[in-house]
């Protein structure tokens, strides 16, 4: 079931929600409500949808570099944006400061997010431009280490990269938010804070997600051929990995109750000075009726002025009069160094009534109209901190003593997390150390545990366990090889012995077995041929004896009276050709026997040429066609036998015209030249030639390539023989399809 669904199609299902949302946001309004909509579907759907897919194995793992980058792209991505959805969500409600701003966060934050993916897909490019080839195609060990390892920190490459990322933006998005769309600086930084916060979490989930990716080509780096696993050790242990998880765990969730605390304090005080302004608002202009109404009539302005200035003294307050004619009057102490935003004294000047918030200077208050017998005086405003030491509310003291409270929640998180990894790895790494000694051989050390039986305690007693019985097991096995190392080592020298007698009486057995084998053989064939030439010789010798009495006949019968000259002529000729072929057949039978007996006749001086040429005389017939270049001197002799070297060369030429049958070129070479103590005769024919196991075989007795019934393989086998008794040598060069050499090198009368 591996590979039905194609590498990003849970993307696929990203874009498919996010543009419902935007289809929505068509038809129904307004757009970022319907967009938010579609971006909550989409992160919600989209993990849960490629985790099913994943666990059910329809994912397939990415097989080319494109499939690499798309899955690595989209999944290095894949809890973003409902983390980041989630951490907006939450800011917006904490901060209600910021529900004026919401349509420009929301454009500015939809814009950083597509910057983000643009340049995380440069990114995860990079990376995997030159790490692809090698996962996919490994040239050996070190291409697959390096591709494990660069496997195995991608990951963490991904995320340090994504967070260095976030924190520019974040960067971009405070600077432009707040200087171009004039956003409250301060519930701005809170908002950034809140949403990094909650990003980080989601790296909780993002990294162990791509681990869960690279694992699988991991895996079968590892199990395609054996590596030198000491080259695969991570740079970032157990003990950090820990550290970092756990720490980042325990900072998010002091951090993230940490600033829910101080927004809701926030709010509060907020929520508290602008009642408080609210009250004073009413009481200000209570006491302003009453002494108008009941006191001495005075200029109401002037008496609004002076209970103004009654109030704030010793109020922390700040008091602001705005006269329907002149400019604004800062009344009090407080208020004189505070010069109201453009925004606020404009609202001022336009009159009415309602609430006012500087929340970049934590003020909140209220203004309302003062009229006066259906005159109008002026404005009122009041202002309270909702904090106390509202002046150093952005000051760099107030940003310090956050700071140094969130470092050392941080370090005091981080501290009670690596006690407890510590704790946690420490007997891991003891464990992992005496493993190794046990598999370099050092076991006499005792595995111990290092304190509670726990889990890992009781892992330790396991490999105590295993040290002991194979401690054991190595001591018996030591005692029992240190009594039969002796007796191996006599039995091995014996064996060796008897070995080599047996192997030289096979050797001898098996030539004895082959030599009588070809004894029996060429036994049976002489046999055979010696009958047959008892059974030719019988006839034709009657016939010799007949054939000279008939020569004296027919010569007196020519001779005589009456008988015709031209008759007896005739008759005397085929007498004499009868004669021939009568010795012809004398001389073959000859020959037959000689071949089959032993010839103990020592070699003699024989003339070469007369051999050669005589050979070539008998052979004219199975040398018809063939060209025959004979470059023998006349005086050259070798030691031999003349019958014997007629059969070696007839066997040679035979072999010669029958292996040049079809050829287009067919010629026969014989040439001769002397050295020292030697005559070297050479036999060159355009044949087919031998390959090299033909030209192996070619002396054993009944080897032979021609079809059946056209030779028995006994032809170079008495060449062999023959030369061999006279004392010669014989080399054979050949190539198949470029014909073959006989070289003869036969013994000289004269040594020098």
């Amino acid at each position: 079931m591996n590979g039905r669904v194609p590498a990003g199609s849970t993307f696929l299902l990203f874009l498919a929600a996010l543009g419902a949302g935007g289809l929505g946001a068509w038809f129904a309004g307004p757009a970022e409500l319907w967009i938010a909509a579609g971006i909550a579907a989409a992160s919600l759907g989209t993990p849960a949808f490629h985790g099913a897919l994943r666990r059910l194995g329809w994912i397939p793992a990415p097989v080319t570099t494109r499939g690499w980058f798309v899955e690595v792209t989209w999944q290095s991505t894949l809890f973003l944006p409902f983390f980041l959805l989630l951490g907006s969500s939450t800011a917006m409600w904490l901060l209600p400061q910021l529900g004026a701003s919401g349509r420009h966060i929301f454009l500015v934050g939809a814009v950083l997010y597509l910057v983000f993916l643009a340049a995380n897909a440069v990114f995860v490019y990079l990376e995997l431009r030159l790490l692809t080839p090698r996962v996919l195609h490994p040239q050996g060990e070190a291409d697959r280490i390096r591709a494990f390892r660069g496997l195995q920190m991608l990951p963490y490459r991904l995320i340090r990269w994504q967070l260095a990322l976030v924190l520019a933006l974040g960067l971009v998005a405070h600077l432009t938010l707040g200087g171009l769309f004039l956003v409250p600086v301060v519930p701005l930084s809170w908002f950034l804070v809140v949403v990094l916060l909650f990003l980080l979490a989601g790296y909780l989930l993002q990294v162990p997600t791509l681990q869960a990716m690279v694992a699988v080509s991991m895996r079968r780096l590892v199990a395609e051929a054996p590596m030198d696993f000491s080259q695969l050790r991570s740079p970032l242990s157990l003990k950090f990995k820990l550290r970092v998880w756990f720490g980042t765990l325990a900072f998010l969730a002091i951090a993230i109750s940490a600033t829910w605390s101080l927004l809701q304090q926030w709010n509060n005080t907020g929520e508290f000075a602008l009642r408080l302004s609210r009250e004073r608002v009413r009481t200000v202009l209570q006491l302003h009726q009453e002494r108008m109404t009941w006191g001495p009539q005075g200029d109401p302005a002037a008496l609004m002025l002076a209970l103004l200035a009654e109030s704030a003294e010793g109020d922390e307050g700040l008091y602001y009069w705005v006269p329907s004619q002149g400019g604004m009057v800062r009344v009090g102490e407080n208020a004189q160094p505070v010069r109201l935003p453009v925004a606020l004294r404009s609202r001022l000047r336009a009159g009415g009534q309602g609430d006012l918030e500087w929340v970049d200077r934590g003020l909140y208050g209220t203004f309302r109209t003062v009229y006066w017998k259906q005159q109008t005086l002026g404005t009122l405003a009041v202002l309270y901190p909702q904090d106390p030491d509202w002046a150093q509310l952005g000051s760099r003291s107030k940003v310090l003593r956050i700071v140094v409270f969130f470092v050392l929640l941080f370090l005091l998180a981080f501290g009670g997390v690596t006690h407890f990894v510590h704790e946690l790895v420490a007997p891991l790494a003891e464990l992992e150390a005496q493993f190794h000694a046990i598999t370099a051989g050092k076991m006499r050390d005792p595995v111990l545990p290092r304190g509670e039986v726990d889990e890992l305690g009781r892992l330790s007693f396991a490999f105590e366990r295993m040290r002991a019985t194979i401690v054991d097991k190595l001591a018996t096995i030591e005692a029992l090889n240190v009594g039969l190392e002796h007796k191996v080592q006599a039995r091995t020298a014996d064996l060796a012995e008897a070995n080599g007698h047996l192997q030289a009486a096979l050797e001898d057995l098996q030539a004895a077995q082959d030599q009588l084998v070809i004894t029996g053989r060429l036994a049976a064939v002489g046999r055979l041929l010696a009958g047959i030439a008892h059974e030719i010789n019988n006839p034709v010798n009657a016939i010799s004896n007949v054939l000279g009495p008939m020569s004296g006949v027919l010569g007196e019968l020519q001779r005589a009276p009456g008988v015709d000259p031209q008759v007896g002529q005739d008759l005397v000729a085929m007498t004499r050709i009868v004669e021939r072929g009568t010795r012809r057949i004398q001389q073959i039978v000859e020959r037959v026997t000689c071949t089959l007996t032993t010839d103990a006749t020592p070699p003699v001086p024989v003339n070469l040429r007369a051999v050669v040429a005589g050979t070539l005389e008998l052979l004219r017939e199975p040398l018809a066609g063939v060209q025959v270049l004979l470059e023998v001197p006349p005086d050259v002799e070798v030691m031999g036998q003349v019958t014997s070297l007629e059969q070696v060369f007839t066997n040679l030429f035979v072999n010669a015209a029958h292996a040049m049958q079809g050829q287009d070129e067919r010629r026969l070479s014989v040439t001769a030249v002397r050295r020292v103590g030697r005559v070297i005769v050479e036999v060159e024919d355009t044949g087919s030639g031998m390959s090299d196991a033909v030209r192996e075989k070619i002396f054993d007795p009944f080897f032979t390539t021609k079809e059946v019934g056209e030779g028995m393989g006994l032809g170079l086998s008495i060449v062999y023989d023959i030369l061999t008794r006279c004392g010669a040598q014989l080399e054979v060069a050949s190539q198949e399809g470029k014909g073959s050499t006989f070289r003869l090198i036969f013994l000289t009368p004269d040594p020098t």
